[in-house]
C-alpha cells in the first residue's frame, strides 16, 4: 500500500515520482531498487532547492514515505547495506549484504565406532526472509524518444552529472557533462525566445502612442523651425526608448512629406543635420540617441547579426569617439531598414 500523499506537496515532485514509477517492474508503485535509487537522487535535488523551493519539507515528507514503503515491503523494514569493493548499479558487489550465521554446529563426541554428524540445529532467532531485490539489467533506461524541454523551469541536475527531464508524460534520464550542456543550451535559447517575443510585444504595445510623437517631430522640423519647436523635437527625440522607437520613427518617415512628396533628402538625422541654429553638440547628442536607441532596440528582437546593424553600430562609435561627422543620409537608411525588418517581425 502506498503511503498518503500529503496534499501541500508540489506538482512538480509529484509528477517526477510519478515518473520513475514507470521506469521498471509495475508502472504505478515503487517496486525496483533502480526506482528506490532514483528517489533518493530525487530527494537529494528537493533538499538543495532544486524543484520548488516553497514546499521543500512537504516535499521530503512525501519521498521520505515512499522510500519507506519500499524498505518494509523488500527489504525488512531496513535500509539497504552494501559489501565487496565494487558499485553495480548502485550496490556494491552486485548484490545486497544479507545478514546470516556464521556458526557451525559441533560434533558429539566419538562414542563407539564411526560417529555421524547431526543436522544442524535451528537457530533461535530465525531471521526474516528477505526478497532479493528486482536490478535491473541496464544502468539507464533508454528512452525511444528525447523531447526538448519547453523551458528551463523542468530540468534537474542529480548529484551524479545525470539530467532529469521531468514532463507531463515522461522522464528522460541522459548521462555525462555533454548532455548537460546540451540541455543548457537549449534552456538559454528558450529564454533567449521569451525575450525577443516580449521585446516585440512591447513595441507593439506603444506603437501608436510613438507614432504620433513621430509625426509630430516631422511636422516641427518641417520649413523654418522656430526655437521652441526645436526644443521640442529635442524633449521627444531624448524620450524614446527601446520600446517605443519602433513607431517613433515610423511616424516620422511617414509624415516628412510636404503635400505628399518628400520633403528633404534623407530621414530624421539628415533634416537635422540641415537644421540652423542647432549647435553642435545639440546635433550630436541626437544622433547618439537615436542611433543607440535604435541599436537597442533591434538587439533586443534578434537584429544584432544583420548588416544594416552591424553597419549602424560603427557610425554610432564614431558620434561617441570621434568629431561625430556621420553620413547622415546612410545612418537614416540604415535605421528604415531595421524599422522596416522589425514592423515584419511584430506583425505591423
Amino acid at each position: 500500500m502506498e503511503p498518503p500523499k500529503l496534499n501541500s506537496s508540489s506538482d512538480s515532485v509529484k509528477r517526477a515520482v510519478k515518473q520513475i514509477k514507470g521506469l521498471e517492474g509495475k508502472k504505478k508503485q515503487i517496486d525496483t531498487y533502480y526506482e528506490y535509487e532514483k528517489l533518493g537522487q530525487l530527494l537529494a535535488d528537493v533538499k538543495a532547492g532544486k524543484l520548488d523551493k516553497n514546499t521543500i519539507a512537504e516535499d521530503e515528507m512525501y519521498i521520505k514515505g515512499l522510500q519507506l514503503e519500499y524498505q518494509k515491503r523488500y527489504l525488512g523494514g531496513e535500509e539497504p547495506t552494501q559489501c565487496g569493493s565494487e558499485v553495480t548499479n548502485g550496490v556494491q558487489g552486485g548484490k545486497l549484504n544479507t545478514p546470516f550465521d556464521k556458526k557451525q554446529p559441533k560434533l558429539p563426541p566419538k562414542e563407539s565406532g564411526d560417529y555421524k554428524k547431526p543436522a544442524p540445529a535451528p537457530d533461535k532467532k530465525p531471521e526474516p526472509h528477505v526478497p532479493e531485490p528486482d536490478i535491473p539489467t541496464k544502468k539507464k533506461p533508454e528512452p525511444d524518444t528525447k523531447p526538448e524541454p519547453e523551458n528551463e523551469k523542468n530540468v534537474v541536475k542529480d548529484n551524479k552529472d545525470n539530467i532529469i527531464v521531468s514532463g507531463d508524460n515522461n522522464v528522460i534520464i541522459k548521462a555525462g557533462s555533454i548532455a548537460g550542456k546540451l540541455m543548457e543550451g537549449a534552456a538559454e535559447a528558450a529564454t533567449e525566445a521569451e525575450k525577443r517575443n516580449e521585446a516585440m510585444k512591447n513595441s507593439k504595445e506603444n506603437y501608436t502612442a510613438a507614432f504620433a510623437e513621430g509625426k509630430q517631430v516631422a511636422k516641427d522640423l518641417i520649413g523654418y523651425t522656430t526655437t521652441a519647436e526645436k526644443q521640442n523635437v529635442i524633449r521627444y527625440i531624448m524620450k524614446q526608448s527601446p520600446a517605443t522607437i519602433m513607431g517613433f520613427i515610423s511616424g516620422y518617415n511617414e509624415n516628412d512629406t510636404v503635400l505628399g512628396i518628400k520633403y528633404g533628402k534623407g530621414g530624421l538625422l539628415n533634416q537635422i543635420e540641415n537644421e540652423f541654429g542647432w549647435t553642435k553638440s545639440e546635433k550630436q547628442e541626437t544622433f547618439s540617441k537615436v542611433i543607440s536607441t535604435v541599436l537597442s532596440w533591434a538587439d533586443s528582437i534578434g537584429l544584432e547579426k544583420d548588416h544594416s546593424y552591424k553597419e549602424l553600430f560603427r557610425m554610432l562609435e564614431v558620434v561617441l569617439h570621434e568629431d561625430g561627422k556621420i553620413d547622415t543620409e546612410s545612418a537614416d537608411y540604415l535605421i528604415k531598414e531595421l524599422v522596416s525588418k522589425g514592423m515584419a517581425r511584430s506583425g505591423i
